[in-house]
């Protein structure tokens, strides 16, 4: 099979979120299961001042816009330890950018034209190469026009058996714009967002899990397009990412302290009591171990642990926070770690080291968030021997099940409640698991021998291509 998945941020080219991974992971499975996968992506400042080994394969490529014509240029490379086709889409706009959407808080003005541009090059490259695939994979809005734009090239018996995927990594982004700049480049104008024409176009639409595509048919959480989803809801699929197992992975992890496995699972202690050193705390095995990570947007998850974590750390328990720095709590947190700085580590800027170190060394993971359409946090803990505490309404609910400590069943702790009276209770659950120690190993065990691969990934994503491909057949 033939797939170009279009993205506008693949790591370790260019990333603003999770987008990045989930396009580098899911293509380099797809390609080591045999498949010819290719990824498409803008050329952006920050890419271009990269020391990258790249292939000029077009020098003009020219686009109308608006009765102008604009004239791009298409590169390539290969995505690092892999044999998958990177292809950079280069215009104007792309070319003066610092960041890939935004900067300081506000969108580019330019991103209608940019991205629009970016999807007309795309396919127009492709019939000039004369590579046509069988599944066009779009990823959020920026990529969201090119199911209606393939409907363009089959009245013209162009494309006439590549089908169309559109997947949803956050509904909230949804690329809208005036209607006049739709009208302009005879578009309909009443569609005004670029999600909205991806969901209503492609063949199929995917999203990050089985919840969340339930989640985004309701009003409360659809964000102004649960109708469409509702009416598409046949065609809506819920899959769960994966994680790259090359880089989180503790038996060969070089960022850690100490390498551990499953079977030398005795050997994860070393890590915590190294990261205890390293605070300055007085080093001691036994007492478990908090991490939590406070990603953008994540300012209720903050106060809402900001409200107990003065109770926690009375439960003889000692907490890592990564992250935060522009979150409303961290004054809190500071105030906090001033009063108990041999229990927490608040640190508001934190690279990959320090974030691989936070999973070997931690014992629970506090996963918070309300809202977040999909976490591969707590699925990079399972790998590590965390065990995580999840809030049952949020985006790691696919892929956690409650603990039964009388039956010695489950993944980890859901918080039923978003109160600060149930954070309190259900870590304490955790923590009195965490001293029956056969018990708590085995716990680890368990979902360290947990499949979050993008090899399983993959197939999925595999056989939602053939749904696809097999619709756009049957419609031809």
């Amino acid at each position: 099979m033939k797939i170009l998945l279009v993205s506008a941020e693949v790591a370790p080219f260019a990333k603003a979120g999770g987008l990045a991974d989930f396009a580098a992971g899911l293509s380099k499975a797809i390609r080591t299961i045999g498949h010819d996968i290719r990824l498409v992506m803008p050329l952006y400042k920050i890419v271009a001042d990269q020391d990258l080994a790249m292939v000029k394969e077009v020098s003009l490529i020219r686009v109308e816009v608006a009765d102008q014509q604009e004239t791009l240029s298409i590169y390539s490379t290969k995505l690092p330890g892999s044999e998958v086709i990177v292809y950079f889409v280069g215009n104007k706009h792309f070319a003066v950018r610092d960041e890939l959407y935004a900067k300081d808080g506000r969108d580019y003005p330019d991103n209608f034209t940019a991205f629009f541009l970016f999807c007309q090059a795309a396919l127009s490259f492709l019939l000039k190469i004369a590579w046509l695939p069988d599944i066009v994979h779009c990823n959020d809005w920026p990529s969201g026009l090119m199911p209606l734009l393939l409907g363009e090239y089959r009245k013209k018996a162009l494309f006439q058996r590549t089908a169309s995927v559109y997947s949803i990594h956050n509904i909230v982004y949804q690329g809208i714009f005036p209607a006049t700049k739709f009208s302009a480049v005879g578009l309909p104008a009443e569609q005004a967002s670029f999600a909205k024409i991806g969901l209503e176009t492609a063949d199929v639409i995917s999203t990050v899990t089985p919840a969340y595509a339930k989640k985004i048919q309701t009003k409360e959480f659809g964000a102004g397009l649960d109708k469409i989803l509702q009416k598409r809801s046949t065609d809506l699929f819920g899959l769960v990412s994966g994680i790259d197992i090359s880089v989180w992975q503790p038996a060969t992890d070089p960022l850690i302290f100490r390498r551990y496995s499953r079977p030398t699972l005795s050997l994860k202690a070393k890590n915590k009591l190294a990261w205890q050193q390293q605070e300055g705390w007085q080093p001691d095995e036994s007492v478990p171990l908090l991490f939590f990570m406070a990603g953008p947007g994540e300012d209720e998850a903050l106060a809402l642990l900001g409200e107990v974590l003065t109770q926690l750390l009375k439960l003889t328990c000692q907490i890592i926070i990564l992250g935060g720095q522009n979150l409303k709590g961290q004054v809190l947190l500071r105030q906090i770690k001033e009063k108990y700085p041999a229990q927490i580590a608040f640190k508001p800027n934190f690279n990959d080291q320090l974030l691989h170190q936070a999973y070997a060394a931690a014992d629970v993971l506090l996963l918070l968030s309300q809202d977040e359409p999909g976490s591969l946090i707590q699925l990079i803990g399972y790998k590590y021997g965390v065990i995580p505490i999840i809030y049952e309404e949020g985006g790691a609910i696919d892929t956690v099940v409650d603990f039964d400590q009388t039956k010695g069943t489950g993944t980890g702790f859901i918080l039923k409640k978003y109160q600060a009276s149930v954070l309190l209770a259900t870590v304490n659950r955790a923590i009195t698991a965490y001293q029956d120690r056969l018990l708590w190993q085995k716990l680890q065990a368990r979902v360290m021998e947990l499949d979050f691969s993008w090899t399983k990934s993959a197939g999925e994503y595999l056989s939602l291509y053939l749904k696809a491909f097999d619709k756009r057949l049957a419609t031809k």
